[in-house]
């Protein structure tokens, strides 16, 4: 038999993979790359969750959130631990970061836990 889940879940985390994610913090592994989207540049980052590597797009709120601890280099965020949440923003669901120490994060990331 094989199993194929692994391949299912694709290459980058998203709202269905935060929302089944048993410790919704991920850890910064590269400073990224911008990416050209339909919406514009992206910054993408490589991220460990749940102990595999996937690729984060990060959208501006999430940025907004890193840059106050981290200032914004890209390369100042390397290493760092992130609480990932899923957020609704303007009707649309979407995966929200911010950095794991603040206690707001904790207890979002908490919340979503027991709600699974």
């Amino acid at each position: 038999m094989v199993e194929v889940k692994s391949l299912l879940e694709g290459e980058y985390i998203n709202v269905e993979y935060v929302r089944n994610s048993p410790t919704k913090k991920v850890t910064i592994l590269t400073e990224g790359e911008m990416r050209e989207t339909d919406y514009g540049n992206k910054l993408v980052l490589s991220v460990e969750i749940d102990g595999k590597t996937k690729k984060w797009t990060l959208n501006k709120s999430t940025m907004e959130n890193l840059k106050g601890p981290w200032g914004t280099d890209s390369k100042n965020w390397v290493g760092m631990n992130v609480a990932v949440m899923v957020s609704k923003m303007q009707g649309k669901e979407m995966v929200i970061g911010a950095p794991a120490f603040l206690p707001e994060a904790e207890a979002e990331a908490e919340r979503q836990n027991a709600r699974k």
